[in-house]
């Protein structure tokens, strides 16, 4: 059995400081910032910071090591969409609103295999979901009222922020990509996020999965309009 946990820049120095009270292993390649023996498993921290645990006792590691770095439960919400770019079928916004440190097993779906078991993850995990969908019909007909892609997202985008409000939680707010226009504030937009939060990575996996199992594959008429 095998699984992978990515982690961030901030928190490399603490994993570190973690994974050296245990048994250190010969380095096999040079994208690999250690190795270490932990119970029955290799596990092996990357340049990428992803951590690679591999053994049958991969769940047990994994806890242990999760307890012994005591992470941040501060909730944050992440938002990521996906379809945007494509001529057919539906576009996807997704909030996911969680703890970082339960979605270390998610990152960018693009990068991702057997995405069913991950969106069974994000199910499991997350505290609040929140799913905003534009049929082909829906982003031809706002299309040609003047409201671009960019406009069409930014609202999904504060209409999942005002439904996360609700819950009376605390959080902060991140999404992925380039700033929108927005009319939430505090809220940061991060390149790459998908691939850097993993509550960011929770909302890529969640839309991805909408939008594959989507039945709706309409062609957009307005896709590559100068509209």
């Amino acid at each position: 059995m095998s699984l992978s946990l990515n982690f961030s820049n901030q928190s490399k120095e603490s994993l570190l400081i973690v994974l050296n009270a245990f048994e250190k292993l010969q380095l096999k390649s040079q994208y690999e910032l250690g190795r270490w023996k932990i119970l029955n498993c290799a596990v092996t921290l990357y340049a990428s910071k992803k951590l690679l645990i591999q053994g049958s006792g991969a769940e047990q590691v994994k806890e242990l090591i999760l307890s012994k770095l005591k992470l941040d439960d501060f909730l944050i919400l992440g938002i990521d969409e996906t379809g945007r770019g494509e001529n057919f079928g539906i576009l996807v916004v997704v909030g996911i609103l969680g703890c970082s440190k339960d979605f270390l097993e998610l990152r960018d779906s693009k990068k991702i295999q057997k995405i069913e078991e991950k969106k069974k993850i994000v199910e499991q995990k997350a505290k609040h979901i929140f799913v905003r969908i534009f049929s082909p019909g829906e982003i031809d007909s706002l299309r040609l009222q003047g409201i671009n892609l960019n406009q069409m997202e930014a609202q999904a985008m504060d209409s999942i922020i005002q439904e996360a409000q609700k819950t009376n939680l605390d959080f902060k707010i991140k999404i992925d990509g380039n700033p929108l226009p927005l009319k939430s504030k505090n809220v940061e937009f991060i390149v790459k996020g998908d691939d850097l939060e993993p509550v960011i990575g929770a909302a890529s996996v969640l839309a991805k999965f909408v939008r594959d199992t989507s039945l709706n594959n309409e062609k957009r008429k307005t896709w590559k309009s100068k509209l």
